[in-house]
């Protein structure tokens, strides 16, 4: 926080005298990494149930899948190969909520991209509805002609929950 040049910053080091800034602008200058451990660490339980309510998530399922975003952020950022890649760092899978991931994810390949893809548009779903993600993701899938069972999609994952 110290070393942060964002304005906002500045300014509350300037006008305040509190040691550290408001949560929200601490997660503002967190790296992904640095939120999903917080989220993980938070000292009690039901802090972490009440953020993963918002996502209809249990917080086991999501302090897992944010730690599995963070691996694959990574491997993004440092230009590595993703779309047949089997993932070390693997996703608890959900076994009965939200409805709509559970019944789109590919058991069958829970160390492919396929089952991250899911929860990913799930979520984005809820933090910015009517987003394309999805359609931009099969157009390119689609214009590379990549091979999407190499990524664990299942034959029939147009029709499941996610997809529609």
């Amino acid at each position: 926080m110290s070393k942060s040049q964002e304005d906002f910053i500045v300014h509350l080091r300037h006008k305040y005298d509190e040691l550290l800034p408001p949560l929200w602008a601490m997660v503002e200058i967190m790296t992904f990494g640095e939120l999903s451990h917080w989220y993980e660490n938070l000292k009690h339980r039901q802090d972490r149930n009440a953020i993963s309510r918002l996502y209809d998530m249990d917080e086991k399922n999501l302090v897992s899948f944010l730690h599995h975003l963070n691996f694959v952020r990574n491997k993004c950022a440092h230009h590595n190969r993703l779309w047949n890649h089997n993932f070390t760092i693997t996703l608890k899978l959900p076994k009965q909520r939200p409805l709509k991931v559970v019944a789109s994810l590919n058991p069958n390949a829970e160390r492919k991209l396929y089952n991250t893809l899911v929860i990913l548009e799930y979520l984005l779903e809820i933090v910015s509805p009517n987003n394309h993600w999805k359609n931009r993701l099969f157009s390119l899938l689609h214009q590379h002609r990549i091979d999407i069972a190499q990524m664990g999609f299942p034959e029939n994952h147009q029709s499941l929950a996610a997809w529609v």
